[in-house]
């Protein structure tokens, strides 16, 4: 191995005194450096720097960190990329962009470091070589003999690399996990709050309605009672008029009217009166009608088709048109009509403390007409 690379540096020295335009200044010196050796990313940069690299600014275009240098001088302009793993530090891959004169140069070089390039690779143009090792992947590209591309891949290193930042996330796409989970969090927290208070409120329902057919079950109660009553004591009622009367709390109240005759006695609710004790009976219809009126207007289709003709065999196609328009029209009107209020019946009775009783239907027509025949029957009885 002494003696191999004794032979590569005296054939070095050889081509720098055949190539003398191969000796770059400090202007153009170029490194090509061996990432088997374990190069330091900070090593490098040294190295750089003393080569007459600036660093500069470049688009972050993935979550691999890499660092870009550049230098130029007279005829020529050479920009430098590396990437290399956050937390050694150790350099994975880079690739130099040159724009120069003496590309062939750079060439003779890399045959020089690394022999000749591997038989069979070339491919896309003539211009591309490459060499390959188990630990390296080492491209050339030359093009129009005015700049070159030139890449090193350390594999191993490469594989580290991808390692470590394959499953780390940017800060940006962080924040907006973190963002997207604390919208999904309190998502999760107003709906079990709305299903907490569903809950509560179907359950406070459900003890309403338990409490509400509770109430209705006294009230039937207590009603059935008083009709048992009555009927021991008047036996049974000569006609009976249902009637509801609904409570705020959703419970109904028996209004019922009861015509005992042989005793001549009326109830209504649980109130008693003698048929000489009802006066007069009135009777109301406070609804107030809503009207609409609905019109639909047809083109008789016979009439249309002749006038359409007529008017074409004399003015043309637009005779056609003022025809078809002039055409006899049919109207259809429907009228939609709804009532707000109630049938009212105002029974008059002899009493200071309840001198008129007032009973209200809704829109129940034919119970309040069934009611003031059945109190001014029992007037015309008196």
């Amino acid at each position: 191995m002494k003696y191999i690379e004794k032979i590569k540096a005296i054939s070095f020295v050889l081509f720098l005194i055949i190539n003398p335009s191969s000796v770059y200044s400090q202007e153009t010196k170029l490194h090509f450096f061996d990432l088997s050796k374990e190069c330091n990313l900070d090593v490098i940069i040294a190295q750089l720097k003393e080569d007459g690299f600036k660093e500069e600014e470049e688009q972050r275009i993935s979550n691999i960190p890499n660092v870009c240098y550049t230098k130029s001088g007279e005829g020529q302009y050479v920009r430098f990329n590396c990437n290399y793993t956050p937390k050694t530090k150790q350099v994975a891959s880079y690739w130099y962009r040159i724009y120069t004169d003496n590309t062939a140069n750079v060439f003779n070089e890399l045959k020089l470091q690394y022999g000749e390039p591997n038989s069979g690779i070339e491919y896309h143009a003539p211009n591309f070589f490459e060499w390959h090792n188990p630990s390296a992947d080492i491209k050339l590209k030359i093009g129009d003999d005015k700049w070159l591309e030139y890449s090193y891949e350390d594999k191993a290193k490469n594989q580290q690399l991808l390692r470590e930042i394959g499953r780390e996330i940017s800060s940006g796409e962080l924040y907006t996990i973190i963002y997207i989970v604390c919208l999904c969090l309190l998502g999760l927290l107003v709906a079990y709050i709305y299903y907490i208070k569903g809950k509560n409120k179907r359950k406070q329902s459900e003890l309403n309605r338990i409490k509400r057919n509770e109430k209705q079950h006294q009230i039937d109660a207590l009603y059935e009672a008083f009709k048992t009553e009555l009927t021991n004591q008047y036996d049974s009622p000569t006609r009976t008029v249902d009637i509801l009367i609904s409570n705020d709390d959703g419970t109904n109240l028996h209004g019922d009217i009861l015509v005992f005759q042989h005793y001549k006695k009326l109830i209504i609710g649980k109130k008693k009166y003698d048929f000489q004790d009802i006066l007069n009976c009135f009777y109301y219809d406070e609804n107030e009608r809503n009207v609409t009126i609905n019109q639909t207007t047809k083109t008789k289709t016979g009439s249309m088709l002749g006038r359409a003709a007529i008017g074409a065999l004399t003015f043309g196609a637009a005779g056609a048109v003022v025809g078809a328009v002039t055409a006899n029209k049919e109207s259809t009107s429907t009228v939609d009509s709804s009532h707000i209020g109630s049938f009212i019946v105002k029974i008059g009775i002899k009493s200071l403390e309840e001198p008129t009783i007032t009973l209200r239907f809704g829109n129940d027509k034919s119970k309040a007409e069934e009611v003031y025949a059945l109190i001014q029957a029992i007037i015309a009885m008196k």
